[in-house]
């Protein structure tokens, strides 16, 4: 998931700072594709990977401290990028 203090939350700044992320990660180096994991509970995180243009891959039942959850593994390619 992605943490801000709760004040600056919803004003944009983790889309900003994702898509910073890619821009940077694509133009310093080789990698082509970045994959994300997030509890499929955590509606916010998911929205925001959805908005920056990642693929839902994959749902998988897991245990994470103990406790059942389900992981929602996503991806996005430089290709995606290079079209916005």
């Amino acid at each position: 998931g992605f943490t801000l203090a709760q004040e600056h939350q919803g004003q944009g700044h983790a889309q900003r700072a994702v898509t910073a992320a890619l821009r940077l990660l694509w133009q310093t180096t080789e990698v082509r594709s970045v994959r994300a994991i997030t509890d499929a509970r955590n509606v916010n995180s998911i929205k925001l990977l959805e908005r920056a243009k990642f693929t839902r891959v994959s749902e998988v039942n897991t245990t994470f401290k103990g406790e059942a959850c389900v992981e929602i593994k996503f991806a996005r390619s430089k290709i995606i990028l290079e079209a916005d």
